[in-house]
């Protein structure tokens, strides 16, 4: 549905913001900092600015980060049948 409505609406800030508030709900925090950041490039009012703001600073805080893959030869020699 939020996709569809940024589809007919490309020029609103809105549409941007809601889908991006879907994709937060969703766990889905890299696709609603993406469009929180259309939304806040796009918007001109400034409690809205400081809004969307709020949000991208709180999920740029929260966004899981990637471990680091160390591999060990002798871990994972049983593994791959070494």
């Amino acid at each position: 549905m939020f996709t569809t409505n940024v589809q007919q609406h490309p020029g609103s800030w809105n549409a941007y913001d809601s889908l991006g508030e879907g994709y937060a709900v969703a766990g889905k925090t890299t696709l609603a900092i993406e469009n929180y950041s259309k939304a806040l490039s796009m918007v001109s009012d400034e409690a809205q600015k400081t809004r969307i703001g709020q949000v991208l600073k709180a999920l740029k805080r929260n966004r899981p980060r990637r471990a680091k893959r160390t591999e060990s030869p002798a871990r994972d020699a049983g593994r791959w049948g070494s």
